[in-house]
Order: structure tokens, then sequence, then C-alpha cells
């Protein structure tokens, strides 16, 4: 008997607590996030554009009645949010002219807290420049990243990739094409081949070389002076050379010093030949007289 009411005791136990747990509210891990901030747009009358983006990237919706967005420079301004349900994959955005939260463009930052005062979400930047925005890149779940375009209520775009300054090159000269010549001629000379006219093709001029004279030696000067009008070439010690030389560029001289020489030699020889001449002659005639002289 107590075996029984034991074992009733033990099943009531566990229906008990499968009833209570079955019946309480499941907890949903609340996944929503500040998304994009715009702190800056551009004129002053412009200020109440500026806005706090939400983003719920969870999987079921999320009550965010009475949840709190607050800036944390300057003067704070805290705003509640009213009775509002977010959906999964859902935006919602508050701007300034609702919240009254005035965002610094030189640098503020953004708290996001839930109904018991817990902090969900919060981040902060530096200086804004106008009409641009301060966004998680990617969408949601990155980092945030500042200078992105302004997508209020929709996905945040990437900012694009800074192209790379090209680096100046200086230009190669491109080379001028050589124009080649062309020969024009009428229809009757086109037909006949020209001849090429052969060119004549200078002869070398041989250079005469100067006679070594040595000063120091009148005899060889002489030498090679009386070798010069001869046309004989004097070696270096101032003898006749074998080999006779003659200039092909100039006429050939008259040879008047040989025939002085020659003149000059047979004068020599005739003078005392004259002279034998003469005398044999003389005494020829003196004997014939003399013998004349005898016979009368």
């Amino acid at each position: 008997m107590i075996h029984i009411i034991r074992t009733k005791s033990l099943h009531f136990g566990i229906l008990f607590i499968i009833l209570f747990f079955g019946l309480l509210p499941r907890r949903v891990s609340a996944q929503v996030v500040i998304n994009e901030v715009f702190p800056n747009p551009s004129g002053s009358s412009s200020e109440p554009d500026e806005f706090i983006e939400l983003f719920n990237l969870g999987t079921e919706p999320v009550v965010i009645t009475g949840w709190q967005i607050s800036d944390t420079q300057g003067t704070v301004k805290t705003y509640s949010i009213p009775e509002n349900i977010l959906g999964t994959g859902t935006y919602i955005s508050f701007r300034r002219s609702a919240t009254g939260i005035a965002l610094n463009n030189t640098g503020d930052g953004v708290e996001l807290r839930d109904t018991g005062g817990i902090l969900k979400d919060s981040t902060s930047f530096g200086d804004i420049k106008e009409d641009r925005s301060f966004s998680r890149i990617p969408n949601g779940v990155g980092n945030f990243v500042a200078d992105t375009d302004v997508t209020e209520l929709s996905a945040n775009i990437s900012p694009p990739t800074p192209e790379p300054t090209p680096v100046p090159q200086t230009p190669t000269p491109t080379p001028t094409p050589t124009q080649t010549p062309i020969l024009i001629m009428s229809s009757q000379s086109s037909a006949k081949t020209p001849t090429p006219v052969p060119t004549k093709t200078p002869s070398p001029v041989p250079v005469k070389t100067p006679l070594r004279t040595n000063s120091s030696t009148p005899i060889a000067t002489i030498s090679a002076g009386i070798s010069e009008v001869l046309g004989i070439r004097a070696g270096p010690t101032g003898s006749p050379s074998a080999s006779i030389e003659a200039s092909p560029d100039k006429k050939a001289n008259f040879p008047l010093l040989p025939i002085i020489l020659i003149f000059a030699g047979v004068c020599f020889v005739a003078v005392p030949i004259f002279s034998i001449i003469k005398d044999g002659k003389k005494d020829y005639t003196d004997e014939n007289e003399k013998q004349s002289n005898d016979a009368s």
C-alpha cells in the first residue's frame, strides 16, 4: 500500500513539473541591435531628420515596448519606446523630431537598453561628414563603419573600394618613320629599266717620302741633291739607292746637270788632244820648212 502511494506521488510530481514548465512563456533571445546612426544632415533646418535605426536580426519578433534609447555625450537625452513589436528581419527608425535626442556632429554615442535597464547594444562615433551615416557593415552583424551611404529602413551598403591613384607615366616617343623616296617615271620610260652608271673609284695618290738629309755631313747633302736631280733616291748614308723612284704625278726634269758634266769632261779630254795635234802639226811644218831650206 505504501509502495502504491509512493508511485502515484512520483507520477503526479512528474506531471506537475511538465505542466508547470510547459505553461511558462518561452524566453526569446533578443537580437535587436543599433544598425545605423545619421547625426549630420546638411542644413540647419534638416536637424530634425537625424535618426537612430534598430534592426531585429533574430528569428522571432521582439516586444520593444518600454526599451530606452539615449545618447552619451553633451546634454544626455533618453527616449522610451512606446508600445511596439519589432518583427524578425525588420527595421525601425527613431528621428530627432520624435525622440528629442540631438546627436553631436563632432562625436557622440548611442545606447539601447531593455525594460530592465540591461544594456542590449551601444556604439560611439567621431566626426561625421554631412549627409553621411555611421553604419554596420555587413548589415546588422558587422562593425560600424563611418562615411557610408544613408540607408534608412533598409540594408546598409558597403562603401565602394577606393581606386588606386594612377601613377603618371612618361610616354615613350614614337620614332618618326623614314619615308622611302618614290621614283615617278612616265609611261614610256617605265618599261625601260635604268642602267646603273658605274661610279669611278679615285686612284690613290702616292705620298712622296721626303729624303733624309744629314746636316753634319756636307758630302751626303750634295750627293742627295745630285741624286734628286738625276732622279736617284739616296739612302740613309748618302749613297745612291739601288732602286730608282720616278714621280708619277710630275713630268720628268730635263737632265741639265749630266749634260754639263759630260760637256766638261769632253772639253777636259779634248783640250790636251787638240794641243798634242796642234804641236805635232807645227813640228811637221817646221821640219818641212827646214828640209826645203836645206834643199835650196
